[in-house]
């Protein structure tokens, strides 16, 4: 196990601004970029792609690339000095995975950081549908199955977003930089995402259970090798509490041997709560 406290990870200056895009494929992709932006809910630049202008046309701002013969010169364009790239695809729309891994594909060549987040029927029939072409050209994928999920798809793109980029802009005690995300999620293959509020007494022992019951997927996390963490609290959480909430996760997982760093942020109107997410990554049965 890799504890941040116990390397250089009181990070206290700032790095340069990570330039972070989203991208959206097809009428939901976009859709989903519109609400980020109405909400203000993501510190991003956004680029909507489709084959077909009236999805585009539901972008109110941001950057439209209708799919033509120079579709990878244009991408490459409004990819220049990107550091993260999130690529936002439903697949029951025609032709969506192939757009999406022409998308990730020109995003691998020019090395960033690449997350895909897939709303699929369900994580069997996405494995039909081209996550394998998919996969070799993103460093993880994050899989939304339909039918586990009772809310809108948007609210849960968004959120899946929000857990990485917050781990990154989050400013705490203990930070993680874009080095370090970076390190742990690059060729990280399949990923699952898991979040919780927790309050009151047992607060540390709740959180780890509300946040693995809370993972939308079908893979264990005890295969992960990897897991990154991002913890808020209120001022009564300290180093013996944090490492609790650690030790508690490495039981319910048994990830002993599983690299896991983790970032902490104190917030003074969080009294007697803690909110955690956590992603799962290199999964040691692909």
């Amino acid at each position: 196990m890799t504890n941040k406290l116990g390397e250089s990870a009181m990070k206290v200056e700032n790095e340069k601004d990570v330039e972070i895009k989203v991208v959206g494929i097809g009428k939901i992709g976009n859709s989903a970029l519109n609400e980020m932006i109405k909400g203000k809910a993501v510190e991003a630049d956004f680029v909507a792609v489709s084959e077909k202008q009236e999805n585009l046309d539901l972008l109110e701002i941001g950057t439209k690339i209708l799919i033509t013969e120079n579709f990878e010169e244009k991408m490459k364009k409004v990819l220049e000095n990107t550091d993260m790239v999130f690529i936002l695809v439903k697949t029951d729309e025609a032709k969506n995975v192939k757009i999406s891994t022409a998308v990730a594909k020109i995003v691998q060549s020019l090395e960033i950081l690449t997350i895909s987040i897939i709303a699929a029927p369900s994580a069997a029939e996405f494995e039909k549908n081209g996550k394998a072409e998919l996969k070799q050209f993103t460093d993880i994928i994050i899989t939304i199955p339909f039918e586990k999920v009772s809310e809108e798809i948007n609210k849960i793109f968004i959120r899946n977003i929000k857990v990485v980029v917050d781990i990154i802009r989050e400013r705490g005690i203990i930070n993680l930089d874009f080095a370090d995300v970076n390190s742990m999620l690059k060729n990280g293959g399949t990923a699952v995402l898991g979040y919780g509020t927790a309050v009151g007494e047992n607060k540390e022992e709740v959180i780890v259970k509300q946040v693995l019951n809370k993972i939308l997927s079908e893979k264990s996390v005890k295969n992960a090798r990897k897991i990154l963490m991002n913890i808020v609290a209120g001022p009564e959480i300290g180093l013996t509490e944090l490492s609790k909430i650690t030790r508690i996760l490495e039981e319910e997982l048994e990830v002993y041997k599983a690299r896991i760093v983790w970032a902490y942020a104190m917030k003074p109107d969080m009294k007697g709560i803690v909110r955690m997410t956590l992603i799962a990554t290199d999964f040691s049965d692909e």
